[in-house]
């Protein structure tokens, strides 16, 4: 069954808010003129979800002809015909015109519940799976939670009965962690599901609260499943010592330098671009990442040593890396020692080359700069001296008069 709701701005008897300023009314009608929901007031920039939300409460209220044991879902349009997304919002001044259909259907046999809880294998390779099955599969829970299970993207398709429900998005965040990225706020910033999320993929810490993503315990166990996660945690924690270092696959117990990511070092907070210690650890793991290390670095022996022993120092990555050094590091005799063990110092003796004529390039064009500066300023010169001889002799035939 299908009950359409024209929802329209009231008329001239409609009471005039003048203070209600960053407000738009919105007013719901049946097709014979009858109030179904509102007048109210939404604020503008308000989500359809939080119209639609509005709506589907008023219609449970009127589901009392004992027909409540039927399911429904929202849809709502503008005057072209064209369906409104959550996403999309309410914008003023003015109130604005929505056509609401609500869509009756009834539960899922056992039988046809199973059918569906079979197909949801498809949405492994195609993400909009469920939202091909009848509206009455997509309001089944059971059905949906077998969806996301193969695709996250299957959640965009659930009835909002239960997309709306915070109850129902933890479980579907069970079932599937990227799920997050379309939970509620009450989802996101409960501890113990993000928890159980990061703990499946660090990389789930992106759509954790911004709360829990400054939670330092948290993003801890979220770098332990996916270095990665380094990245989404707070602007505090990405200064913090102990989380870069274990971001990097470093603990501070360690003897020796691990395995890691030094390239992280970019996402890192200031204070850490300028900590020797960490710098060193970085460019130990990828000497690339000295790059994002402060310039002060790149005149650092020590810093530069740690590259060149990095096990990422090959030869296909060592110019770059040699390029980003300092010329007085370069004609250091240890760095230029190791290099020579390494079979590299060719490779290094051609940078410097390289650097010399770029050097002696910009020498001559800044020597021939200045001689084009000198002869510019001849004729202006020649012109100042004509200038002054001009006013001495008419002060001198100024004497003589």
């Amino acid at each position: 069954r299908i009950f359409f709701f024209g929802m329209a701005a009231p008329g001239n008897g409609a009471v005039q808010h003048q203070d209600l300023s960053g407000m738009v009314e919105v007013v719901a009608t049946g097709l014979a003129g009858q109030v179904v929901w509102g007048p109210n007031f939404l604020s503008a920039g308000s989500s359809i979800r939080e119209l639609r939300a509005c709506l589907m409460t008023a219609r449970v209220l009127q589901m009392s002809d004992g027909s409540s044991g039927a399911g429904f879902c929202t849809v709502i349009l503008d005057n072209s015909g064209r369906e409104f997304k959550d996403e999309e919002t309410i914008e003023g001044p003015g109130a604005l015109v929505f056509i609401t259909i609500f869509m009756e259907f009834e539960p899922l046999t056992s039988n046809d519940r199973q059918k569906y809880k079979e197909l949801g294998i498809q949405a492994r390779l195609v993400p909009n799976a469920l939202g091909q099955l009848p509206d009455a599969a997509q309001a089944d829970e059971e059905v949906v939670l077998e969806h996301i299970g193969w695709h996250a993207e299957s959640f965009r398709y659930t009835n909002e009965a239960l997309r709306y429900d915070p109850t129902f998005q933890c479980k579907a965040v069970v079932a599937n962690w990227r799920v997050l990225q379309h939970a509620d706020d009450i989802v996101s910033n409960d501890v113990t599901i993000v928890a159980r999320c990061v703990k499946i993929d660090g990389r789930s810490l992106q759509f954790a609260s911004e709360g829990l993503r400054d939670d330092k315990g948290l993003v801890l166990k979220a770098i332990t499943s996916d270095s990665e996660a380094f990245k989404f945690a707070s602007q505090r924690l990405r200064a913090d010592r102990e989380v870069v270092l274990a971001a990097m696959g470093q603990a501070r117990s360690d003897n020796c330098v691990a395995e890691g990511n030094g390239y992280l070092l970019q996402y890192a907070g200031p204070s850490i671009r300028l900590d020797k210690e960490i710098v060193s650890i970085a460019v130990g793991l990828d000497p690339n990442a000295l790059q994002y290390a402060e310039e002060v670095f790149r005149s650092d022996v020590d810093v530069a040593l740690c590259g060149i022993r990095s096990k990422k120092f090959t030869l296909r990555s060592c110019s770059a890396f040699l390029q980003m050094i300092d010329f007085s590091v370069l004609c250091n005799e240890a760095f230029s020692a190791h290099l020579e063990r390494v079979d590299m110092l060719e490779i290094m003796q051609e940078i410097l080359a390289d650097r010399a004529k770029a050097l002696s390039v910009k020498d001559l064009m800044k020597d021939q700069e200045e001689i084009k500066l000198q002869e510019d300023m001849k004729p202006s010169q020649n012109t100042l001296l004509c200038s002054r001889l001009a006013k001495t002799k008419w002060s001198e035939e100024s004497d003589d008069d």
